[in-house]
């Protein structure tokens, strides 16, 4: 089993490797380039909802309300990101993906079905389903 285990290991830290290799190269002058795995996170968070508040988002990312605030701060400095007060209660902040977000976000979701085809490519379809069948067995998700 410990043979297996460190097989496993290895091909996921290739396939690890080259999802880095190719998304570094990919988004080099983009609005990607300098973003942290959270600041990913948050703006497809964003993604397709109309104006979520912050504590939202909190609450669907299990990121605390001080490192949200860091991130708005630092997305909102790069143009990825617009706060609006709500009118009815000044305390509510929501917010939402400005244009350059959206571009953003549309070209982390190129990269990552880039990827995925990259990895099912060389598999029959039957060896795409088998893959996807094991994979959700051990995240366990259907």
């Amino acid at each position: 089993m410990k043979e297996k285990a460190d097989q496993l290991i290895l091909l996921f830290t290739s396939l690890i490797e080259d999802l880095y290799s190719d998304e570094k190269s990919a988004s080099v002058n983009t609005p990607l380039c300098s973003l942290s795995s959270n600041d990913l996170k948050v703006l497809l968070a964003l993604d397709g909802k109309d104006h979520p508040s912050i504590k939202e988002i909190s609450e669907e990312k299990s990121l605390p309300m001080s490192t949200l605030t860091g991130i708005f701060n630092k997305l909102v400095d790069r143009g990825l990101v617009e706060r609006y007060r709500c009118r009815s209660d000044r305390r509510i902040v929501r917010v939402g993906l400005s244009a350059a977000g959206q571009e953003a976000v549309s070209l982390k979701k190129q990269h990552s079905e880039d990827f995925a085809l990259k990895i099912l490519s060389p598999l029959s379809g039957e060896e795409q389903n088998q893959l996807l069948e094991l994979l959700k067995k051990i995240t366990d998700r259907n």
